[in-house]
Formats: structure tokens, C-alpha cells, sequence
């Protein structure tokens, strides 16, 4: 729905919610071109014709994703069984690849993008950080209007495939150029990058301004293999013929921390198992470094409970994200903002509602245009239909979100 139509407009709902301030009862949110001018629950002598009354609605800003990899959006269910080891899902990750005819890699990747894409739109989202990997035809990710971060996933623990490496990122940040795609980067993961491929992309994304992002200290076999340099990664990694002797043993998360430090903007996907002193840094570094959670992902994996509450008392950024349907049963925010919920009952629902949105926003390095009801910000909500009777407004907004599931998108475009 068009709201603004080029002209100044009001939109009046029983509950705004702007993120960056408190919830505002019986509010109006006035915009212009696109663009929010102002939200208030006192407009006064404000013009407000063409007056949109939403009724019991609470309205916020669309939802931002900050992870996920559309590749797997044709997935019906998640690969593997609930509680597999993760080196044995990534087998699972690695034969359904396979399956695919290498002549119709890139058009059935693509399918499934765009497939992802119009999921996530349906349930509110209009930003993401995607993971895309090099048979992707990036005009899958045009025509919806979503802002898409392109983080160009690099996969080698070859010391010798630095140079192609980089070189397939710097095309691929000229494409995403010439298409209004956000251009990032993403080295895998300590198990799939080589330490000089790591170290190169975080020198590029320092150089280019970009945001990058890093799955770290996603399992306990990943622990195994970079301290020991041996588990059941290392079998996992020698089956796949990515082994290279002397690339693992004697190390922690915290060495690859380190190195992340120059970038501007840095998502740690998952972060489930950080020591004392690798979160005492990532909390030194919370103007440059966020941790992305996936509470469903998580839950899939039977992982060890996720410290948040420590995390957030530590004064870490945190945003939450779906993953993909590999691991997830949809692309839902609301799933995850509801998962969170229910495992973490004692943190306000007011941050669970922040990390599916300017924390999100954050994380990913789009905060400028998306997350918030700031005046000057993309003017494009969701609406959640509440009970007026309800006083407590996230009270009031987790009641309704729990009982939608695509959301009514507001576009002020």
C-alpha cells in the first residue's frame, strides 16, 4: 500500500513503536517522498490531510534480516535430523550441492534466491545480509526494492587461492555496483578460509569500507579443530580434500578476532561458544562488531543454551537473523524474535524487538536508512493487528505478532 504517493502524509495506529525512542500511544507517523518527517503522539496544529486512521494496529519499522543464505530458500525442511553434529550437517550441505547438474547451478541457485526473496518480503523484511556464493546471478536480487548487503562468500583453505580469491571479490563488488546492491564480504568461516585469505579480506574490507562478515565459534568440533587440529572437521575437511597440514592446532577465536579488529563493520554469525576473553573483546569493539544470533538455528542444533543475557549485560551488539531454510523451517524475524522469547524469558521484550530491527540494521551497515522510525529514514512499516485492551504496549505487540504469520507491509514508496 502507497501511503505518501510522492506528497506529505500522516498515518495514524493504536500503537507506534519508532525503536529509537519509546512506544507511542494513539501516534502518528508523518511522511514525505518516501521519507519519514516526524512521529508523534501529539500533532497539534500538524497538517495531517489525507489523515490514514489504521485503527489497533501497532506499527514499526520493516524487519531487517542480517543473515541468511537464500541458496537453500527451495528447502521444504532443513537438511539432516534435529541435533546432528554439525560436521555432519555440512556433509549434508555438501551433498545436496552435488545434487544439482553443474550445468544448472546458477539458474537453480537463482530460482531459489528469488524464491527467498519473495518470502522474506511477504513476512516484512526489507533489508538483509546475504551470503552469496560465486554460481549466483545477482539479478535475482533486483526488483522488489529490498536493500540487499552482498557479502560475496570466500571459501579456500588453499594458501595458494589468495590471489583468485580476491580477485573474484573485487568483480564481484563492481557487479554489485552497477546493479544497487550493497557490496560485502563474507570469508567463511576458520574451517573453510585460509588464514592469508582471512587476513586479505579483512584488509579489503577495511580498504573499501564494506561490511564483512564471519561465522566463529559456531560449534564445539570447530573448538576441536582449531585448537587440536583434529575432530571430526579435520576428517570432514580431508575427505573434502581441503586439508592443509599446519593450518590448524594451537588456536582460538580470539586469533581471528583479532585480525577482524580493522574492519568497519563486522558480523560474527553465531558466536555460541566464546571464552571470557573473546567476548570481553567483542564488547571492547561493539562500535564496529556485532554478534548475529539465530535462535531457531540454534535450537536445531541442540547447541549449548546461548549466553545472551551475558552477552548483553557485557554490553555486546546483538541482532538476531534467520540463517536458512538448511537449518530453519522459514525466513521468518517474527520466528526468531518468537523463539527468543520463549528461551529467554527474562530479557525485555523490548531488545528482542530491537534486534530483529535497528540492531539488525546495525549489524549489517544500513542502519542509515533502515531500522528505525527516524525522521529521514526509509518510510516503511509493518503492521501487526493488537488488542486495544491491552495496556502494556510489548505486551500488547508479542501477543500480536505471535498470531500473524506474513505480515502487512506499509510501503511509503
Amino acid at each position: 500500500m502507497n501511503i505518501n504517493g510522492g506528497s506529505e502524509r500522516s498515518l495514524r495506529t493504536r500503537w507506534v513503536f519508532p525503536i529509537c525512542g519509546p512506544p507511542l500511544r494513539d501516534a502518528m507517523v508523518f511522511t514525505a517522498a518516501g521519507r519519514i518527517q516526524q512521529v508523534t503522539s501529539n500533532p497539534g496544529k500538524l497538517k495531517t490531510n489525507p489523515y490514514d486512521d489504521r485503527g489497533d494496529v501497532a506499527l514499526l519499522p520493516a524487519f531487517v534480516n542480517p543473515h541468511v543464505h537464500l541458496e537453500f530458500s527451495d528447502l521444504s525442511k532443513p537438511l539432516g535430523e534435529p541435533g546432528s553434529s554439525f560436521p555432519d550437517w555440512i556433509r549434508n550441505v555438501i551433498r545436496a550441492r552435488k545434487a544439482v547438474e553443474p550445468t544448472n547451478v546458477t539458474a537453480h541457485k537463482s530460482a531459489a534466491v528469488q524464491r527467498g526473496m519473495d518470502e522474506s518480503s511477504s513476512h516484512g523484511v526489507v533489508a538483509l545480509g546475504e551470503i552469496v556464493t560465486n554460481s549466483i546471478d545477482l539479478n535475482a536480487y533486483r526488483g522488489d526494492g529490498s536493500e540487499v548487503v552482498a557479502y560475496r562468500e570466500l571459501l579456500s583453505n588453499d594458501p595458494a587461492r589468495v590471489i583468485d580469491q580476491m580477485e573474484s571479490l573485487e568483480s564481484h563488488s563492481i557487479e554489485c555496483r552497477q546493479k544497487g546492491l550493497r557490496p560485502a564480504v563474507s570469508p567463511h568461516a576458520p574451517y573453510t578460509v585460509s588464514m592469508p585469505l582471512m587476513e586479505a579480506a579483512c584488509r579489503w574490507a577495511a580498504d573499501q569500507g564494506v561490511p564483512l562478515a564471519f561465522h566463529l565459534a559456531e560449534s564445539n568440533e570447530e573448538l576441536e579443530l582449531l585448537s587440536g587440529g583434529d575432530g571430526p572437521f579435520a576428517e570432514l575437511l580431508k575427505d573434502a580434500h581441503a586439508w592443509f597440514p599446519g593450518q590448524f592446532g594451537g588456536l582460538r577465536p580470539n586469533a581471528y578476532l583479532e585480525r577482524l579488529a580493522i574492519c568497519p563493520r563486522v558480523a560474527i554469525i553465531h558466536g555460541n561458544y566464546l571464552d571470557k576473553i573473546e567476548r570481553q573483546f567483542i564488547s571492547e569493539h561493539r562500535d564496529s562488531m556485532s554478534l548475529v544470533y539465530c535462535p531457531r538455528t540454534h535450537a536445531y542444533f541442540e547447541h549449548a543454551p546461548y549466553p545472551l543475557q551475558e552477552y548483553l549485560d557485557m554490553g555486546i551488539h546483538v541482532a538476531m537473523g534467520t540463517d536458512s531454510r538448511a537449518s530453519n523451517p522459514d525466513l521468518r524475524p517474527i520466528g526468531e524474535l518468537l523463539a527468543a522469547a520463549e528461551l529467554h524469558p527474562k530479557i525485555a521484550p523490548k531488545l528482542l524487538v530491537e534486534m530483529v530491527t535497528m540492531a539488525a540494521a546495525e549489524a549489517i551497515g544500513v542502519a542509515d536508512q533502515w531500522g528505525s522510525l527516524a525522521s529521514g529514514k526509509n518510510a516503511t512499516f509493518v503492521a501487526i493487528p493488537v488488542d486495544p485492551k491491552t495496556l502494556d504496549p510489548y505486551e500488547a505487540l508479542l501477543d500480536g505478532l505471535s498470531k500473524v504469520n506474513d505480515v502487512e507491509v506499509i510501503s511509503g514508496t
